[in-house]
């Protein structure tokens, strides 16, 4: 009788991972920000208004006392004018804390150690070639909260932060974190800025 070899194999038992888990705390001030194109004579028309007045409307434009007379120059709500760019930054960075799943503090920076110790990379803003060669007029609305950013950072090992990347843009003059990186994967976000402490603006030009 010929041997006959099975084909089966015995089940390979596993270790799971084990994962760790911190939290990233960043307290500052930032906000979300958007700049989009709006037709020409519209911008130039808010442009000679007051800027108080802009900022009121498109924040709030259905209804507006301050709705012009002319379809022409009105405006949607600011939500909508983000044809060029529509980021949630952080301006202002006063600590950036992390901590274990036991609470404890694990790396503590201002903004100065931060800059010192290279965490911060500078990238480019990509709507900023659209926004150089457009013909109409452009239109800049940001919120401006106060308080603490909180990111969760899931990984297989011990946290080391040479790992961490803050990456910064220069928004049409308006300088901010966009994103945050561990081992080059995009950190989560789960809880900004207070916006109980948020002011609106609205600007525009190229007129």
């Amino acid at each position: 009788m010929k041997n006959v070899k099975s084909t089966s194999r015995d089940p390979i038992e596993t270790t799971p991972k084990t994962l760790f888990t911190y939290s990233l705390l960043i307290k500052g001030a930032g906000g979300e920000f958007m700049i989009g194109a709006i037709p020409i004579e519209a911008a130039k028309y808010w442009h000679d208004r007051d800027e108080k007045d802009l900022s009121c409307y498109v924040n709030s434009p259905e209804g507006s006392d301050l709705e012009p007379a002319e379809e022409e120059y009105r405006l949607p709500h600011w939500h909508e004018l983000d044809h060029f760019g529509h980021e949630n930054g952080i301006e202002e960075i006063q600590s950036l804390i992390v901590e274990d799943a036991a609470g404890n503090k694990i790396l503590e920076l201002d903004s100065a150690g931060l800059e010192t110790c290279g965490m911060i990379r500078d990238v480019d803003f990509s709507g900023r070639g659209d926004i150089d060669n457009t013909e109409d007029g452009i239109i800049f609305s940001r919120t401006r909260e106060k308080g603490c950013c909180v990111y969760t950072i899931v990984t297989d090992a011990p946290f080391d932060p040479a790992k961490l990347v803050l990456n910064r843009i220069d928004m049409w003059d308006y300088v901010m974190i966009s994103d945050v990186l561990y081992d080059g994967v995009r950190v989560r976000f789960d809880e900004g800025f207070d916006r109980d402490y948020a002011d609106f603006e609205a600007f525009v030009s190229g007129v």
